[in-house]
């Protein structure tokens, strides 16, 4: 979910013709806030909540198990489109 615009931003920063320094600045800014915020926000969480991990931990699995429906649909889509030339031959 967060990482479009992390994908995308580079692509648009060069299409922008925007200044390599100036690119560099907002990269390496965004390279140690974005591990830092999300880092302390774990931790305030765990703190906060001891047993938040008996719910978090559920999730990330099932968001982890989705991430691979693309792959497995892809190599399916191959797999289906090589099956059938290899019948037409």
């Amino acid at each position: 979910m967060f990482h479009l615009p992390e994908l995308f931003a580079p692509i648009l920063a060069g299409v922008g013709e925007m200044n390599f320094e100036t690119f560099m600045k907002f990269n390496l800014l965004g390279s140690v806030l974005w591990p830092t915020v999300v880092v302390s926000v774990g931790y305030f969480f765990g703190r906060q909540f001891p047993t938040i991990h008996r719910f978090v931990m559920p999730v990330i699995g099932i968001m982890f198990l989705l991430t691979l429906v693309p792959i497995f649909f892809g190599m399916y889509k191959e797999w289906r489109k090589r099956k059938n030339i290899l019948t037409e031959e």
